[in-house]
């Protein structure tokens, strides 16, 4: 039997993990809408000033230092992707493509970042990864294909392929720093 603060623990898990997925899934169709309003690039200035508003106070909170001087340039190298790169790709490819389908083609991050984690850091892929990554590559193409009866990539959808690539290089790019720093410090360094 778990304990009330094991238990408590667990169910706060839960809650933030549910929050997560709802807060990601309501992204697609929350960027189409902003998109009526704002121009790409005011809508990526609008994110990150209020991601910014948030994780200071957190990195407040948590009292967060500052990164070693010989990590900044690989910081900033990732923080122009995926700040700058993957939002400006994000936004303008939302900008054509329905939420569903720019939701499945950006859905292929995991997909490239195991592919660059094998190649670029050694990681050990085995063959039920190699099976499912293909899996999932065939369903992004059915959804592309049903889309217009026929395989268009179409620019709005390659911004989004592009957006996903630069999300997964960027988590391959952050794994060495996960050795030395904790995920709320990088995420601070990142936003703010």
């Amino acid at each position: 039997m778990r304990s009330p603060t094991t238990l408590h623990h667990v169910q706060r898990a839960y809650a933030a993990l549910g929050l997560a997925v709802l807060l990601w899934a309501g992204a697609f169709p929350a960027t189409r809408f902003a998109l009526l309003s704002f121009s790409p690039e005011h809508l990526m200035v609008a994110r990150f000033t209020l991601a910014s508003l948030v994780l200071l106070a957190w990195a407040v909170r948590c009292q967060v230092g500052l990164p070693a001087r010989k990590d900044l340039g690989r910081l900033l190298l990732i923080g122009l992707g995926s700040g700058f790169a993957y939002q400006m790709a994000f936004n303008h490819g939302m900008r054509s493509v329905s939420s569903g389908p720019a939701a499945a083609i950006v859905d292929t991050a995991p997909i490239f970042a195991a592919i660059m984690g094998a190649l670029l850091l050694r990681e050990k892929l085995g063959w039920v990864g190699w099976i499912g990554m293909s899996a999932g590559l065939a369903g992004v193409a059915m959804i592309a294909i049903g889309e217009r009866g026929a395989f268009v990539l179409e620019p709005g959808a390659l911004l989004l392929l592009v957006a996903a690539v630069l999300f997964a290089s960027n988590v391959v790019l952050q794994k060495p720093l996960l050795a030395h720093y904790g995920v709320v410090e990088i995420s601070v360094w990142l936003v703010v």
